[in-house]
C-alpha cells in the first residue's frame, strides 16, 4: 500500500487500529475483511493503513446537537428501547446498558449523527441462541446507538404501516401507549388465538394452522427496500436504514435482525401484498407475524386458500413449513387452540390454592419435558414463571437434569433456579453441569445460569468461581459470556484473579471486555483510581462507564430487571 508520492503507508496492526477507532477488534478484523477499512494480509496477519484510521478522537467529538431526519423522534424511541427492547436482550448487558443511558443526550447524539450520515453502523454479534437442545438460530446484539437508529428509523414510518395493515394482522400493532412502540405481543396473540375460536363457531370449521419457514431470514432486501421507499418520510432515513440492513445481513442482499421491536414493524410491512391478497379470498385468514391460519366452511375452500398462501409468499421469496402445516376440523381445531391445563393452573393460583396451583404446574412442566429432544417452550415459560413466584423447590432436580431441553428458556431456568443457588443439591446439580463438556455445549445457557449468581454478593461457591475463571481467560468464548464470567469470578476476591483483571482491563484491546472488567472490579470495590486513569486514556468512551461505576452501592441484577445487586466492600 502506497500513498500518492510512492511511500508505503505506514502500517498498524488490528489491535492498534481497534484502540485508535475505540471499536472491538473482531469489528476492526471484519471491517477489514470486508474491504470497507483499507489493509492488506500480511502472512497470517491484517495490517492496516494508519492512514485509513484516524488519530483517536477527543470525547467531545459528536455534536451535541446534530440535525435528526423528518419524522424521527429519537428521544422517543430510547424511552420505548428501555420499556421493552432492553428489558428483553438475547443474553445480558453487564449493566443493563444504565451507563449509557445515564448520558442521553450523549447517546441521541451519536444515533442522530450515524441517521444522518447513513453511518458508519457496527457490524452486529451474532448470538446462537437454542431453538432446542441441538440446534439454534440467529439472535442480533446491536451497540446502544445502532439499536436506537434503527429503532429511530423504522419508527417514523410505523404509523404509515399501521394503516396499510388489515384486521386480520394481530403481531407487531401500533400501541397507543407512547411508552411501547407496539402492543404487548402476547395480548395480541391472545386476540389472534381467540378469534380463531370465534370463527370455527361460525362456521369455519376447516383450519390450516401454518408459518413461513426461517421468515426473517429470508426476508429479500430488493423487495424490502422498495417497500421502505414507499412508506418512509424521509430519504435519508430510507438511505440509512437500508445501509443498516445491508451491513447487518448474515447473506448479502437477505435478511433482517431477530430480536428488535422495529424488526416486527419491517416484517409485517413486508407480508401487506400478501395480506392484500388474501382478504379476497372466500376463507378466512389471520396471521401472527410468520404464523398463519387459515379457516374455511369446506375443505376444498381451506385448501382454495393455503394454495393462494403458497403463491403469493413464494412471490416474496418465501415458503410455508411443510412439516408445521396441518390440517385439523371441528372439535379437533379448537382442541388444537386451547390449553386447558393452563387455565386449571392459573385458576388455582388466582383463587390462592396454591397447593393445587403447585401440583398442576408441576405436572405441566413435566408434559412440557415429555418429548425427549423437544420442548413445549410455551408451557415451559408459563410453569417456570409461576413456580418460581410460589418458591417451588420441588422441581429443581427436573429442571437441572433438563438444561439442555430447557436451553431456549434459559433466562426463565435462571429466574426459576436463582432462590435456591445457596442449597447444596442445585449447587453441585449446576458444577456437574458446567464441567460435562457433553451438555454444556451452550455459551447463551451457560451466561444466563452465571449471571444468576451475581445477585448473591460473595456467597459464590468456590467451584462455580473455577469454572467461571476458566470461561473469563478463554478467548474462544464470546465476549458476553466471558465479561459475565468474569464478574463471577471477581466475587469469589481471590488475589489472583483480581490481580488479572487489573492487567486485563489496561492490556485489552476490546472495549467491550474491558467494560466488563472494570465493572467486575468495581463490583469488589478493587477499582482504583489508576486503572481508571489508564483505561480512559486508553479508550475515551470508556469514560461514562468509569462515571457510572465511581461511588456506586449497587449495580443492575441481569436476571431481575427491576433488582440491584450490592457492591461489596473491598476485603
Amino acid at each position: 500500500m502506497c500513498d500518492h508520492s510512492g511511500m508505503p503507508d505506514p502500517l498498524l496492526t488490528i489491535e492498534e487500529a481497534a484502540e485508535r477507532l475505540d471499536k472491538p477488534v473482531s469489528t476492526v478484523r471484519r471491517w477489514v475483511a470486508k474491504g470497507q477499512l483499507k489493509g492488506e494480509k500480511v502472512g497470517r496477519q491484517w495490517l492496516v493503513a494508519a492512514t485509513a484510521v484516524p488519530e483517536r478522537p477527543a470525547p467531545s467529538i459528536v455534536s451535541r446537537s446534530p440535525s435528526v431526519p423528518t419524522g424521527v423522534d429519537l428521544d422517543v424511541s430510547l424511552t420505548q428501547l428501555e420499556y421493552r427492547d432492553l428489558r428483553a436482550l438475547w443474553v445480558p448487558d453487564i449493566l443493563n446498558c444504565e451507563d449509557a443511558l445515564a448520558d442521553r443526550v450523549s447517546l441521541l447524539a451519536h444515533a442522530a449523527t450515524k441517521l444522518a450520515a447513513a453511518g458508519p453502523f457496527d457490524p452486529v454479534t451474532i448470538v446462537e441462541i437454542p431453538k432446542t437442545a441441538f440446534s439454534t438460530r440467529p439472535g442480533a446484539d446491536f451497540s446502544l446507538e445502532d439499536r436506537l437508529a434503527f429503532h429511530g428509523a423504522v419508527a417514523s414510518f410505523a404509523p404509515r404501516v399501521e394503516r396499510l395493515l388489515s384486521d386480520s394482522v394481530y403481531s407487531a400493532r401500533l400501541s397507543d401507549n407512547k411508552r411501547y412502540l407496539n402492543k404487548n405481543g402476547r395480548d395480541q396473540w391472545m386476540a389472534w388465538r381467540r378469534e380463531t375460536i370465534r370463527l370455527i363457531g361460525e362456521g369455519y370449521t376447516w383450519l390450516v394452522k401454518t408459518d413461513i419457514t426461517s421468515y426473517f431470514d429470508n426476508i429479500e432486501h430488493r423487495l424490502l427496500f422498495a417497500d421502505i421507499d414507499r412508506v418512509a418520510p424521509d430519504r435519508t432515513v430510507a438511505n440509512a436504514l437500508k445501509r443498516m440492513l445491508g451491513e447487518w445481513a448474515p447473506v448479502p442482499g437477505r435478511g433482517i435482525p431477530q430480536g428488535p421491536d422495529v424488526s416486527r414493524t419491517l416484517g409485517n410491512l413486508y407480508l401487506i401484498p400478501v395480506d392484500e391478497q388474501m382478504a379476497a379470498g372466500s376463507y378466512k385468514y389471520l396471521r401472527f407475524m410468520d404464523d398463519i391460519h387459515v379457516l374455511g366452511r369446506s375443505r376444498r375452500e381451506v385448501i382454495e386458500g393455503v394454495r393462494t398462501l403458497e403463491r403469493e409468499c413464494r412471490r416474496r421469496g418465501l415458503g410455508l413449513s411443510g412439516h408445521k402445516t396441518v390440517l385439523v376440523l371441528g372439535a379437533e381445531a379448537v382442541e388444537s387452540l386451547t390449553e386447558p391445563e393452563l387455565d386449571v393452573a392459573q385458576y388455582w393460583l388466582d383463587v390462592g390454592a396454591n397447593p393445587m396451583a403447585r401440583h398442576e404446574l408441576r405436572s405441566v412442566l413435566r408434559r412440557s419435558l415429555a418429548k425427549a429432544g423437544t420442548l413445549n417452550a410455551r408451557h415451559a415459560l408459563f410453569s417456570l414463571y409461576r413456580l418460581r413466584l410460589l418458591r417451588d423447590y420441588m422441581m429443581t432436580k427436573t429442571v437441572i437434569r433438563n438444561i439442555e431441553q430447557l436451553a431456549p428458556q434459559a433466562s426463565a431456568v435462571a429466574q426459576y433456579l436463582s432462590p435456591f443457588l445457596g442449597r447444596k443439591g442445585v449447587e453441585d446439580g449446576l458444577i456437574a453441569y458446567f464441567r460435562d463438556p457433553e451438555r454444556n455445549t451452550s455459551s447463551f445457557v451457560s451466561a444466563w445460569l452465571l449471571a444468576a449468581y451475581l445477585d448473591r454478593g460473595d456467597r459464590v461457591p468456590k467451584g462455580i468461581a473455577a469454572y467461571a475463571a476458566e470461561v473469563c481467560r478463554d478467548r474462544n468464548q464470546p465476549a458476553y459470556h466471558r465479561v459475565i464470567a468474569a464478574n463471577v469470578m471477581a466475587l469469589a476476591r481471590r488475589p489472583s484473579d483480581l490481580d488479572w483483571l487489573t492487567a486485563s482491563a489496561k492490556s485489552e484491546f476490546d472495549p467491550v471486555l474491558v467494560r466488563g472488567y472494570v465493572t467486575a472490579l468495581a463490583r469488589v470495590s478493587h477499582l482504583t483510581k489508576n486503572v481508571e486513569d489508564f483505561v480512559t486514556a486508553r479508550l475515551p468512551r470508556m469514560a461514562s462507564t468509569i462515571e457510572y461505576l465511581r461511588g456506586r452501592r449497587f449495580l443492575p441484577s441481569l436476571v431481575f430487571p427491576d433488582h440491584r445487586a450490592p457492591i461489596l466492600p473491598h476485603a
